[in-house]
């Protein structure tokens, strides 16, 4: 007769056995799963004093919509599911590891406070019966969602994906450690067969199912309890190097993702962090050095689970240009790695030919890591800054600002921008416009033949028709202006155009690292703007939008 708590009440009594087999190693497990835990939080302390050298502050404001985005995103998995065949198999093993982390608290909490303090058990009865078949299912779902990921990686082998043999390393350990853990399981009902075979104990169907396998092969208690020691060692060895080595593999995303999710901005799409160009305390403008960037720009870099999503959705990529988001965001980890210590608080001595220097004085752009450029310059400018790396991204990471920030320090700091892009900063600041025209800003009406009302004779209207530089001089924009003006006129709309005070405000450069010129132009349209009167501002061009 095994032995059972006695709160259980008896054998015919659907119970957890917390222990079963291993009465007594208790201690010796929690010490080694307390050891493996405080290693893993120590390593993750270091890691984020290696944040704490960026830029700025994480922000707590508007916590519950930022629960909220956790929600969706994390648990409702909302974004990764786009990817129909890839997301389900990853939902299939986040939802695995989710039920196996939850069932596993739930059976410590079982045992060690409801047990042991109040006598009582929590999983008993039906609830135990539910609790051992979700966990089952969840486990084997975990099993499938695993084998899907490997044959995706070994036999489809998708462009988009980081394609390392430390990923499949990681995939099969967490088989193997999911695999071990319904062993355990099987040894355990195998053992019990006599006892609770026919009643409660198929309830486990997986395990119950491989432990009528084993007792085809033998059916000896004393035999299967044996296997089951040794088996539940292994498996908490397991479990104790995985969370140790956690951070160490491409599954550290289970920690950091969530944070990243968290902290990310809540500013408008498109909508770009300003600079403070007046303060003179400011020495350095934008992102030349691994301290420059942000705190959340450096949790980017950690947080990213190397999908390739953003990748595919890159045009500048597609195109075949040397950008790829995906990397820009890998080469924040890797700086990380080249410059942290490795504890990740000081400078790595292999930094600088053995010296170790500080962070802050170390280039960032173009260095060479291991033979391949990081944040190359070529790739830095071929970014269109269209955000659907941004928007495709499940872990919310914010690829457009990191290269526009090192846009700035190329342009503010090295004064080194393309030279097509150069002579266009130039042509704006000499005549108001991209094409260095110098015509009149209303020639599209004049040579159509269109009544167009003038902002400076009116004061105030309904509507300012904000026409832009493209709208004003490309005559295949210059369609679509006429077009817009006619219906304005037919649809009787009190309207105007600014016309010839109207200039360029240079939004396009501000993307193009150039926040000088942004903002030297945009503020006196600022005044402008605000010296009349008007409800509605209406415009077709993405750029005069955004500002």
């Amino acid at each position: 007769m095994p032995d059972f708590p006695e709160s259980c009440g008896g054998l015919d009594t659907p119970c957890r056995w917390t222990l079963w087999n291993v009465e007594g190693h208790d201690m010796y497990l929690y010490a080694l799963m307390g050891v493996a835990v405080i290693l893993l939080l120590g390593r993750l302390w270091f890691r984020i004093q290696t944040w704490r050298k960026g830029q700025g502050d994480l922000t707590f404001d508007r916590p519950v919509e930022r629960f909220a985005r956790v929600l969706k995103y994390v648990l409702g998995q909302s974004k990764i599911l786009k990817d129909r065949a890839p997301g389900v198999a990853h939902a299939m093993m986040f939802g695995g590891f989710t039920a196996l982390f939850i069932g596993t608290s739930l059976a410590t909490i079982d045992h060690d406070f409801a047990d042991k303090i109040f006598s009582t058990k929590i999983l008993i009865g039906n609830f135990y019966i539910l609790y051992e078949v979700v966990l089952d299912a969840f486990s084997l779902a975990f099993l499938v969602g695993l084998g899907y990921a490997l044959w995706r990686r070994n036999v489809v082998r998708p462009e988009k994906l980081t394609l390392s043999s430390s990923f499949n390393f990681v995939l099969l350990q967490l088989w193997l450690l999911v695999f071990t853990g319904l062993l355990v399981e099987a040894f355990r009902l195998a053992a019990l067969d006599a006892y609770i075979g026919d009643s409660w104990g198929r309830y486990s169907f997986v395990g119950w199912t491989m432990a009528q396998g084993l007792l085809l092969l033998n059916d000896s208690e004393a035999v299967w309890r044996d296997w089951h020691v040794g088996f539940w060692w292994f498996h908490s060895i397991q479990v104790a190097i995985f969370i140790v080595a956690l951070i160490d593999t491409p599954l550290k995303h289970i920690i950091y993702s969530p944070l990243n999710i968290f902290f990310s901005s809540f500013r408008e799409r498109g909508q770009l962090k300003p600079l403070d160009l007046e303060d003179e305390s400011i020495e350095q403008f934008g992102v030349g050095h691994l301290t420059d960037l942000t705190v959340f720009q450096l949790m980017d870099g950690d947080a990213c689970t190397e999908c390739g999503r953003c990748q595919m959705a890159c045009p500048a990529y597609m195109a075949g240009t040397p950008l790829n988001p995906k990397q820009i965001i890998l080469d924040i980890r890797r700086s990380m790695d080249l410059y942290s210590g490795p504890l990740g608080i000081g400078l790595h001595p292999a930094a600088d030919n053995g010296q170790s220097v500080d962070a802050s004085d170390m280039p960032l752009i173009g260095v060479d890591y291991h033979g391949r450029e990081l944040f190359s310059p070529d790739a830095l400018w071929a970014c269109t800054t269209c955000r659907a790396c941004v928007e495709e991204c499940p872990v919310l990471i914010e690829h457009v600002d990191t290269i526009v920030d090192m846009r700035r320090h190329l342009v503010l700091m090295e004064g080194a921008p393309p030279d097509l892009l150069g002579s266009t900063f130039t042509n704006a600041e000499r005549a108001g416009n991209p094409w260095n025209n110098r015509d009149s800003r209303l020639a599209w009406a004049e040579q159509a033949g269109i009544d167009v009302p003038i902002m400076a004779e009116k004061k105030k209207v309904d509507v300012l028709y904000w026409v832009g530089c493209a709208g004003a001089f490309d005559p295949n924009s210059q369609r679509t202006t006429r077009a817009v003006a006619k219906i304005l006129n037919a649809a009787g709309v009190d309207w105007a155009v600014l016309g010839d005070e109207e200039s360029c405000h240079c939004e396009w450069a501000r993307r193009g690292g150039n926040e000088f010129l942004f903002q030297e132009s945009v503020n006196p349209i600022v005044e402008l703007l605000n010296s009349y009167e008007f409800n509605v501002i209406i415009t077709h061009c993405p750029h005069c939008f955004n500002t």
